[in-house]
């Protein structure tokens, strides 16, 4: 593909898992099904991983980071793993408190 992601548009994984988070966080609040909460854990641990690489890694990979420097591949690199653990610890107490807001 010509951008070098094999037509994978930026933002388009976050985009998707973010829709199934809300839908399944609509499917707890509504129906009450526990299930739905369980999933929505690793929907939202997916969206955190998934948001830091598109953010950091995602122009840095560009054509496999043929064109990008070692040091720009380094700090994108520690961004992505920080941001990473910032975002799924935010999506873990989002759906938190979600859980516990239908209790």
């Amino acid at each position: 593909m010509p951008n070098g992601h094999g037509g994978i548009p930026k933002y388009g994984s976050p985009i998707l898992l973010l829709i199934g988070y809300v839908i399944l966080a609509w499917h707890y609040l509504a129906k009450d099904h526990t299930w739905a909460i369980y999933v929505a854990y690793l929907v939202s641990i997916l969206f955190g991983w998934r948001l830091s690489y598109h953010m950091h890694m995602y122009d840095a990979m560009e054509y496999g980071g043929a064109f990008s420097s070692e040091e720009k591949l380094k700090v994108s690199t520690v961004k992505y793993k920080k941001y990473s653990i910032i975002f799924i610890m935010i999506g873990i107490f989002i759906t938190t408190m979600i859980w516990f807001m239908n209790k």
